[in-house]
């Protein structure tokens, strides 16, 4: 435990079993607020750019995809996890709902599925970019490196396996990338923050320089996942610069 943490009272649990032990710190302490297993996902369109800004809350508009969960006005959440992905949807520039829904959530721009021109290539430039959480104008995290989230597996779709076409598909290759568990492309959140649904809440994707990610005859999306704790209509209470409060003994 960081000596000043100790100094405060403030506890922070094991990174194995941090949602499961924040949710117990609030049913022990604050038994009125309900505080349940959750996630986030959010989602942003890839073009000619050299930063992005993505929308965390419901309440903050904007163009919403049928598979992103935003955080609702009355609640509030704690990530304990984050994983960073990149996807590929539909067979055109405008992917329709449907295509949203059966996209797969990729860990590195394989070559065989970004197949445009530079198009993989350029998507390497995610993997040297940074994240910032902003709430308000304030910036509680100014950097987290996106490298830390890929993955490249030994099994990678669209490369050959054997010359025996009966080893996985009609030509021997593998039809899907390697993904190994649950969390798979995913790392702990150290910090920990509270993220209100009253707040005007962002991530910040920040690359080295401007690059075109935007796919050919598809459109290519930037997805972060958070999961941790929600604390379901809690938003007028529990907010980041009151959380040590609630998590005090």
């Amino acid at each position: 435990m960081n000596p000043q943490h100790a100094r405060s009272g403030m506890q922070f649990p094991k990174a194995f079993s941090r949602t499961a032990s924040l949710i117990h710190a609030f049913d022990r302490t604050q038994p009125k607020i309900r505080a349940v297993e959750g996630f986030m996902r959010f989602e942003l369109n890839l073009q000619n750019s050299g930063s992005y800004q993505m929308n965390m809350n419901q309440a903050q508009g904007g163009l919403q995809l049928v598979t992103e969960t935003r955080i609702r006005q009355s609640d509030v959440f704690l990530p304990t996890l984050l994983g960073c992905f990149i996807k590929k949807a539909g067979s055109s520039t405008t992917p329709t709902d449907s295509d949203q829904a059966v996209a797969q959530l990729l860990t590195f721009p394989n070559s065989q599925i970004f197949t445009g021109t530079n198009e993989a290539a350029n998507l390497e430039s995610i993997y040297n970019a940074k994240l910032q959480f902003q709430v308000n104008n304030t910036i509680l995290i100014d950097g987290i490196d996106v490298l830390r989230y890929r993955r490249v597996g030994q099994a990678q779709q669209g490369v050959q396996l054997s010359q025996q076409a009966s080893a996985v598909g009609s030509n021997g290759a593998y039809l899907r990338n390697q993904w190994d568990n649950e969390h798979y492309g995913m790392m702990p959140m150290h910090q920990t923050i509270a993220l209100n649904g009253q707040a005007t809440q962002n991530l910040n994707l920040i690359l080295p320089s401007a690059v075109n990610n935007a796919g050919t005859n598809s459109q290519n999306y930037f997805v972060v996942i958070m999961r941790g704790v929600l604390l379901l209509n809690a938003s007028g209470v529990v907010n980041d610069s009151t959380l040590e409060t609630f998590m005090k003994k």
